[in-house]
């Protein structure tokens, strides 16, 4: 802290930049495009604390070295990772969540959430146990085609976003890798059917969805509603949101830190002459 008050980095698309500047002790509120460069101005001095996605902190700890960062406080906001499905799919969003459990109880899901974070994504959350998990569909009524209808098509499509590591990006070797490609190879592979993965933007996702060029696609989100409620969502493989990361010898201890305000001189000298 510089003078009075906290310098922040705000990464965009944290949805949070009001709220900094808002609080009683920020100084500064400066946005950036890039979460990697707010890293970089955090290590060489030029602000005191950076605002960034939960999974982008982690990915920069786990690249870059995390002994002289740290994540604080909790977390500002709360973002899911979902998989998306059409309107009335509700048996292959329950396949799929079924599917997912079953990573989650093999540690298959531990294993690939390490290896790209660092740490259990879902560590200490309780993921629910999909309704109707150990029915057979044959024996619900009223159960729609959807899950049939990939199984006769013998393939799953996943809509996915790429330039987007470590979830989803182009490897040395030209092949998209990362952690929701192999997610969702490993909840094929669970489901005993073959995937593939179909590129696209995350701004046309819906409607590709809608006019079956995919059959579900993966998103992160704030609010399941943010489709409008036109679809069918899974459980969340994920759990993220707005994380407050300073330096590792930063008294810096959460965002209450940089929202508690700082008496000025004269509030100080009367307080004293008080008590004198």
């Amino acid at each position: 802290m510089k003078g009075s008050g906290w310098d922040v980095a705000v990464v965009s698309g944290t949805g949070v930049e009001r709220q900094v500047r808002n609080y009683g002790n920020v100084r500064s509120c400066l946005e950036y495009q890039d979460y990697l460069e707010a890293v970089a101005a955090l290590k060489e001095g030029t602000v005191d604390a950076v605002i960034m996605d939960r999974l982008d902190a982690l990915n920069s700890l786990k690249r870059f070295g995390g002994n002289d960062l740290k994540l604080v406080g909790e977390r500002l906001t709360d973002r899911k990772g979902r998989a998306v499905f059409r309107p009335g799919d509700d048996m292959l969003c329950l396949q799929f969540n079924k599917a997912l459990l079953e990573l989650i109880r093999d540690k298959t899901y531990e294993q690939l959430s390490v290896k790209y974070f660092g740490v259990n994504l879902l560590d200490n959350k309780n993921i629910k146990k999909p309704l109707l998990m150990d029915v057979s569909i044959r024996d619900i009524r009223g159960a729609d085609e959807s899950w049939a209808e990939i199984q006769k098509k013998g393939v799953l499509e996943f809509g996915i976003m790429v330039n987007n590591p470590p979830f989803c990006y182009y490897g040395q070797d030209k092949r998209l890798t990362g952690f929701e490609v192999e997610l969702t190879e490993a909840i094929a592979k669970k489901l005993g059917i073959k995937y593939k993965l179909v590129v696209m933007e995350r701004r046309e996702a819906y409607d590709a969805l809608i006019k079956g060029r995919c059959d579900a696609f993966l998103y992160g989100t704030n609010s399941i509603n943010s489709l409008g409620g036109k679809v069918v969502y899974s459980e969340p493989y994920y759990f993220s949101g707005a994380q407050l990361v300073v330096l590792a010898e930063s008294p810096i201890n959460g965002p209450e830190t940089l929202n508690q305000r700082i008496p000025s001189f004269k509030s100080l000298l009367r307080r004293r002459m008080i008590k004198w």
